[in-house]
């Protein structure tokens, strides 16, 4: 039976050509050990990670423990993912379960979690006899959205034997001829693993080969990628999936480098604090990954450091998001650098530094992309020569809690951007009358008539705030049309934007 028709007969959604469906269009974007750029790879929290960010299916790694359970890591040894020297293949399930600080999952719960959230499993046999393991709990727990594969063409051919309802994968290095590993594996898909091949992976996959693979019936799959450029090519090729660690990349976006989707924009969106559900809040890493999916502005708050430094952090003590304690104001730039201001959010990003404002700026600058900039705690005369003498003046805007900040801010330069709130005014034409900002925010809990006409009629642009993760409420939003949007999940407002889009024939209401 072929690939098209056993995921048929398992219920897989499929597309009008009969191919399987992402919530995306085009190839399915499998997660390559989870989120695993991202989070811990091969585990629970990197693949849920995966699936809020745009994930199909997860990639996960299955070998048995001594007594016969499947679970998942890449490696038998523990030594490099938990620095333990032990092998799962010599443990039993409760001994592997005894280590300290080991947290290696079960094959089980992964099912659980994906039959949760609607997430398929596609999932690379490692070790001996785990084939058949696998197979057997795919069956009892009645999941169709799986695939099986191997770089061990004997370990396919052990569960064809067995009549396998799940499409079976060969995985393929570089050196080795992919049909002649799926004739000897009787798979029925080839994943090229070739991310290493060459420095264009994608010129190896070739029309001949796309068309040989059509022709013997063999989808292809495509190794784990995060350049943008290559993402860019290889989601355009006539493949049935791509896998990456990091598959917010592969969701598509206007202005994204590595899956630009061809919609209209839509409104401009500012992260707030960066993509804080991905990298800590206000981090050099939380702003990269703004800028690497294509959005507009990053959000950011400014403190002074006791040496008249600026740096960039929510709060005015260090206790919730780093290793110290104590007032910033009360520090010297030195002695926040040696802080560690990533562990609170999890160990990927252990030695993380608080970032100064003039590097955030420079990273905005190498992008071509904006900055909101809160000033917290911060002479703004010490602010705006910062944004003077990086020439960004016109590429940011400013607001404060304190608003005799952004007046002595207005005073010494004139030509500075203003955000003012709706909810600090009576009404709007208070607001005018006494902030007259470049940008107008409104709270989405607000009640919204026709103000975002009449904040265009003034000359200012409009921006509704949300920090939820209500889609509905999105969708509201995207209804209202304003110029810009403040939000805490912009994952989540990319897929909104897409799914409205689709229902929409391609066209914004505004078009």
């Amino acid at each position: 039976m072929s690939f098209f028709r056993k995921i048929q007969a398992l219920g897989w959604a499929l597309d009008a050509n009969g191919k399987p469906a992402s919530r995306f269009g085009g190839p399915m974007i499998i997660a390559h050990r989870g989120a695993s750029d991202h989070a811990q790879e091969n585990t629970l929290p990197a693949f849920e990670l995966a699936t809020r960010f745009g994930a199909d299916m997860w990639e996960l790694d299955v070998r048995n423990t001594a007594d016969g359970i499947p679970v998942i890591s890449h490696d038998d040894n523990l030594e490099r993912v938990f620095g333990v020297d032990a092998t799962i293949s010599s443990l039993t399930q409760n001994q592997l379960q005894a280590l300290e600080n080991v947290h290696v999952a079960t094959l089980e719960e992964a099912i659980i979690l994906a039959d949760h959230l609607d997430t398929g499993l596609y999932i690379e046999i490692k070790g001996e006899g785990a084939s058949l393991t696998t197979l057997k709990l795919l069956q009892e727990k009645f999941f169709g959205f799986a695939a099986l594969g191997s770089f061990i063409p004997d370990y396919l051919a052990d569960l064809a034997e067995c009549d396998c309802p799940y499409p079976l994968s060969v995985l393929v290095g570089p050196d080795h001829d992919p049909f002649e590993l799926a004739n000897a594996a009787h798979a029925d898909a080839i994943h090229l693993c070739w991310e290493r091949a060459s420095d264009r992976p994608d010129q190896l996959l070739n029309d001949a080969l796309v068309e040989r693979a059509r022709a013997e019936d063999l989808p292809i799959i495509l190794w784990h990628e995060e350049r943008p450029e290559i993402i860019r090519k290889i989601m355009q090729k006539d493949v049935i999936g791509v896998c990456s660690n990091r598959p917010e990349l592969l969701v598509p976006y206007a202005n994204s480098p590595a899956r630009p989707s061809g919609f209209p924009k839509g409104p401009e969106v500012v992260c707030h604090r960066g993509i804080n559900k991905l990298a800590p809040e206000n981090s050099l890493e939380a702003a990269r990954l703004v800028f690497e999916q294509g959005f507009d502005w990053l959000e950011l708050d400014v403190h002074q450091t006791a040496d008249n430094h600026l740096v960039v952090i929510h709060d005015g003590d260090l206790d919730r998001t780093t290793n110290g304690s104590g007032p910033i104001a009360s520090k010297t730039l030195s002695e926040l650098r040696a802080l560690d201001a990533g562990s609170w959010f999890s160990d990927q990003y252990a030695g993380t530094q608080i970032p100064t404002l003039a590097e955030m700026v420079d990273l905005a600058k190498v992008w071509n992309k904006r900055i909101y900039i809160e000033i917290k705690q911060a002479d703004p005369k010490l602010v705006l020569d910062l944004v003077h003498e990086k020439g960004f003046l016109d590429h940011c805007f400013f607001w404060s809690f304190e608003w005799s900040q952004i007046e002595t801010l207005r005073q010494l330069e004139p030509k500075a951007n203003i955000m003012a709130r709706t909810i600090d005014y009576p009404s709007l034409d208070a607001l005018f009358e006494t902030a007259n900002p470049a940008i107008v925010e409104i709270n989405i809990s607000e009640e919204i008539k026709d103000e975002i006409d009449r904040i265009r009629a003034r000359g200012a642009k409009s921006m509704l705030c949300y920090m939820g993760q209500d889609t509905a409420i999105m969708e509201r939003i995207i209804s209202l049309a304003p110029d810009m949007v403040n939000l805490d999940n912009p994952h989540l407002w990319k897929e909104t934007w897409h799914r409205s889009l689709l229902a929409l024939g391609g066209k914004t209401l505004s078009t």
